[in-house]
C-alpha cells in the first residue's frame, strides 16, 4: 500500500499436458479479486514440431491456480486468447483466435464452459475486442476477409445472447475495395456500441481513422 509496494507472489501455470512455454497475453479480476488470465501455450507434437493452444486460466487472490481450459489449436496456425473480462455478474469472457478465425467462450467462475463459440473458421478472420453486456450476453469486434479479395478485410460487430445465440453481425466496409483495421470496442449505458478503427480506399492507400455507432 502506498508508494512502498513489496513482492508478495508468483504464480506459474500448470496444464494438463505440462505446455512447454507460451505467453500471457490478457489479464482482469473480478469483484472477488480471482485472477483470469488468457494467451498461448505451445504443445510438442513431436518431432520438434509445436502448436499454440489457446488457454484460460484462473488464480485466486493468493497465487493459487483455481482452474485451467486449454482449448487445442491445429498446426498451422496460432491459438490465442488476446481479450478477457469478468462481467461483474458472476462470469468470464475470453477472445481471441483460433481455427484461422474467431474463437469467444463464456465460463462461469469456477471454469465450467457456459457456451463457445467460432467465427469465420479457416479464413483469416482476426478478433480484436469484446464486451460482456448487462444482460449475460456479450459482443464481439474484429476483422473478417471478403471471401472474392482475402485482401479485402471488414470491420465486424457481432452480437450473442446469453446463451451464446448470434442475434446479429454487422460489418462495415467504407468502399468495396477499402480495407478496415478494427481497433477497438465500447458500449454505452444505453446499449449503443462505438467501434473505433482505420480504413483504406485499398492495400496501397493511406488508412484514415473512423468511428463507427450502432444502436
Amino acid at each position: 500500500h502506498g508508494t512502498n509496494r513489496s513482492f508478495e507472489w508468483l504464480a506459474r501455470l500448470s496444464t494438463p499436458d505440462d505446455n512447454e512455454g507460451g505467453a500471457a497475453l490478457a489479464i482482469d479480476i473480478d469483484n472477488a479479486g480471482n485472477i483470469y488470465a488468457g494467451g498461448t501455450v505451445f504443445r510438442d507434437t513431436g518431432a520438434l514440431r509445436f502448436v499454440n493452444d489457446a488457454v484460460v486460466a484462473s488464480f485466486s487472490p493468493s497465487g493459487v491456480q483455481r482452474w485451467v481450459d486449454v482449448v487445442p489449436g491445429e498446426a498451422d496456425e496460432a491459438a490465442r486468447i488476446t481479450r478477457i473480462e469478468a462481467d461483474g455478474l458472476g462470469a468470464v469472457y475470453a477472445t481471441g483466435t483460433f481455427d484461422r478465425g474467431w474463437l469467444t467462450t463464456k465460463y462461469a467462475d469456477n471454469g465450467v464452459v457456459l457456451w463457445r463459440n467460432t467465427l469465420e473458421p479457416n479464413t483469416g478472420a482476426i478478433a480484436v475486442d469484446q464486451a460482456p453486456l448487462a444482460d449475460g450476453g456479450g459482443a464481439v469486434l474484429g476483422e473478417t476477409v471478403q471471401f472474392d479479395n482475402v485482401n479485402v478485410r471488414d470491420a465486424t460487430l457481432v452480437r450473442f445472447d446469453s446463451d451464446g445465440v448470434l442475434l446479429w453481425r454487422r460489418d462495415f466496409s467504407n468502399l468495396a475495395t477499402s480495407t478496415e483495421q478494427a481497433a477497438d470496442l465500447s458500449v454505452d449505458a444505453a446499449g449503443n456500441f462505438y467501434v473505433t478503427g482505420l480504413t483504406a480506399e485499398n492495400i496501397e492507400s493511406p488508412h484514415i481513422p473512423f468511428l463507427l455507432r450502432y444502436s
